[in-house]
């Protein structure tokens, strides 16, 4: 994988994220771990009607479309199943970044296992 490939992967996912949520829009947050090395995980819910699958997180949806991997800190959320479920299936299909970007998206889910 070239910095520029995995760059350009990233523009692609925050595009997509961004055409999902709002910036200045309030959003209701679960956080499912602490604060470690300056990273923390949570749940982001959002409005329904919001995105046209009317998956009720931007997590969820993220998954469902293919532009992010499940992450083993989702296990504790009560949709654990559902979202491991959306990734697995836009992984098969090859939705969003599984379809152009694979390389990085194997390795993103074997870091994240």
């Amino acid at each position: 994988m070239s910095i520029e490939e995995i760059i350009h992967a990233g523009k692609t996912a925050n595009d997509f994220m961004s055409k999902s949520i709002k910036a200045g829009k309030e959003y209701e947050i679960d956080i499912i771990s602490p604060i470690k090395n300056h990273w923390t995980h949570c749940i982001v819910h959002i409005p329904q009607g919001t995105h046209p699958q009317l998956h009720p997180t931007l997590n969820g949806v993220l998954l469902d479309q293919g532009y992010g991997v499940f992450h083993k800190t989702l296990l504790s959320h009560k949709e654990a199943k559902q979202m491991q479920e959306r990734a697995n299936l836009s992984q098969k299909e090859l939705r969003g970044l599984w379809k152009k970007f694979p390389k990085i998206m194997k390795c993103l889910k074997a870091y994240n296992q």
